[in-house]
Order: C-alpha cells, then sequence, then structure tokens
C-alpha cells in the first residue's frame, strides 16, 4: 500500500502533492463560500422572518467586489499552507522561501521588471486586439460612470487580490510543484505537466467553451513555468501574473452586452460583443511563450536555482 503513495526514498509522490494542493484549496474555497452564506443568511434572517429571501440576500452579497476579494486571499492563503505543510511535515525539511523561488528580490529586480512589462505588454496586446478585431468595443472611462471613491476601492481590492493570487499560485505551481518534478524528470516535460496542472486547477469555462479556456489558461502556466525556468526565482511570474490580473480587473473591466456587471468600479469599461478575444488571447499567448523560450539571453538564467537539495 505504501508503494501507492510513497516512492523508495519514503517521499510522497508528485502526483499525490499536487492532488493534496489542488484538490484542498478547491474544497477549502467551497467550504469558506458555504461558512460565508451561512453566516450571512442567519445574521440576515434576525431582521427578516422569510429565511429564503435572506439566503437570497447573502447569496448577492457575496458577489460583491469586497467579499470576493477576501474570500480569494484567504484561500491563497490556505494554498501557500498547504505547500508549508507539505514541506514541513510531509518532506520534514526547514521552509527556506530560497528553495521555493523566492530568492531576494533585490537581487531579481531585473527578472522581475521585466515580468511586469510582458504582463503589461500581453494584456494591453489582448484588450487592444480584441477591439480592433471587433470582439471588444470601448464603452466608457469608468470616471462616467462611477466615483472617485468608488474607483479608489477597486483599485486597493484589485491590487491586494491581484498580488495574492501571483504569489501564492507562483510558489505553488512553479516554486514547488515544477521545482520538485523537473529535478528527477525532463524540465520541458516537467513544465508541460504542470501547466496541465495549472489549467485544471482554474474554471473550466468561463463563457468561451472548456477547451479554449484549458488552452488559455495551459498556455498561462506554460508561459509562467518558463519565466521560471529562466530565471530561477518565481519573481518574473509573479510580476507578469500580478500585472495581468490587476490589469484584467481594476484597470480594465469587460462585461457582455446582456448583462452590465464588473467586479468594482475599473477605470476602462469595455463591451464584449464575441467571445472571440478568448482566442485572440490564445494566439498571443502563443507567441509570449515562443519569443521567452527561443530569444536569447532575454533573462539572466540562474541554472542553480533548479536543482533542490532532494535525494
Amino acid at each position: 500500500m505504501n508503494r501507492l503513495f510513497f516512492d523508495r526514498f519514503g517521499q510522497l509522490y508528485w502526483l499525490w502533492k499536487a492532488v493534496i494542493i489542488v484538490f484542498g484549496t478547491i474544497f477549502a474555497n467551497i467550504l469558506l463560500t458555504v461558512l460565508f452564506l451561512t453566516s450571512a443568511a442567519n445574521v440576515i434572517a434576525t431582521q427578516q422572518a422569510n429565511a429564503l429571501e435572506a439566503f437570497s440576500e447573502a447569496n448577492l452579497l457575496a458577489t460583491q467586489m469586497e467579499i470576493q476579494t477576501i474570500l480569494q486571499i484567504v484561500t491563497m492563503g490556505i494554498m501557500l499552507g498547504l505547500v508549508i505543510w507539505l514541506v514541513r511535515k510531509v518532506e520534514r525539511r526547514a521552509l527556506n522561501w530560497r528553495w521555493l523561488g523566492l530568492p531576494r528580490l533585490r537581487q531579481n529586480w531585473r527578472p522581475a521588471l521585466a515580468g511586469a512589462g510582458l504582463g503589461l505588454a500581453l494584456g494591453l496586446a489582448c484588450c487592444v486586439g480584441a477591439i480592433f478585431e471587433g470582439s471588444l468595443h470601448f464603452a466608457a472611462f469608468g470616471g462616467h460612470c462611477f466615483t472617485l471613491p468608488q474607483m479608489l476601492n477597486t483599485l486597493f481590492y484589485t491590487a491586494a487580490l491581484a498580488a495574492a493570487i501571483a504569489v501564492a499560485e507562483e510558489v505553488t505551481f512553479r516554486g514547488y510543484l515544477l521545482k520538485r518534478l523537473a529535478a528527477r524528470n525532463n524540465p520541458m516535460t516537467a513544465l508541460l505537466i504542470t501547466s496541465a496542472v495549472f489549467a485544471i486547477a482554474h474554471p473550466w469555462d468561463g463563457g468561451n467553451g472548456v477547451l479554449l479556456t484549458l488552452t488559455r489558461t495551459g498556455l498561462m502556466g506554460l508561459l509562467l513555468g518558463l519565466l521560471y525556468l529562466r530565471t530561477g526565482s518565481c519573481w518574473a511570474g509573479i510580476f507578469a501574473y500580478g500585472v495581468w490580473n490587476f490589469l484584467h480587473t481594476g484597470i480594465i473591466g469587460t462585461h457582455p452586452l446582456t448583462d452590465v456587471h464588473f467586479f468594482g468600479a475599473p477605470l476602462v469599461l469595455l463591451e464584449r460583443v464575441t467571445h472571440n478575444d478568448a482566442l485572440l488571447d490564445v494566439i498571443l499567448m502563443a507567441g509570449a511563450v515562443v519569443l521567452v523560450a527561443y530569444l536569447p539571453r532575454l533573462l539572466k538564467h540562474k541554472p542553480g536555482g533548479l536543482q533542490p537539495n532532494m535525494p
């Protein structure tokens, strides 16, 4: 039975570590949402006799930006907690953030800056390209629809959310899972596997179809994994992913023609006419993957950062 879970060194197989992290995080997110809905509905029910209306109001409250942000940040904290638990309790190793892809930032500011530039350029290219292609249509500036306090509040919450997601997911998928798999296998094979896990761990259908959504998320995982392999740290990926998420939530917001709803109060408002922008995202991300993979000396490679001290 032990052979099913542990290798000849007594280490838990990589697959089970990935399962613990992915499904543990999904379960935690569901549990947090249920706990919030139950607590909010009970509080509202004390003021209203109808329990169904109380639950409906609690469900509406759960869709608000502030609540979603807090729940997601807590979920990301749980994801990091699972990684720390695996390192300290399962692998029985001392926790060293450098071995999880987080060396000192001031010694890695160039990869971090390159990652931020890549995330900004890719995000803007996707939006501008979709506008020219006709999938997105400029609607208005946020100042015409929202107040200044609303927009500042959105910038604060989306920046915090983008930072939490970027740090937690990069440390988990690149600094931990990719690093350990690449230590015993071909790095490119490890990159493809962890990119697939990264795609599966995210929502499968955002209105674009399952295959297209998985492809787009998988390509993002491939790009972030390449940044890790090229630089030997998570900083480039953290800044690229963080800027990408912040740009598409706090700065630019999109909504379909039939539902004028945004995540908070973004600065630029776009209407989604068709879902062809997802296909454009895939094409541009594939181009970014090729650029990072084959452009010589785009980023300084640190091969020593990829070999953990493992049996």
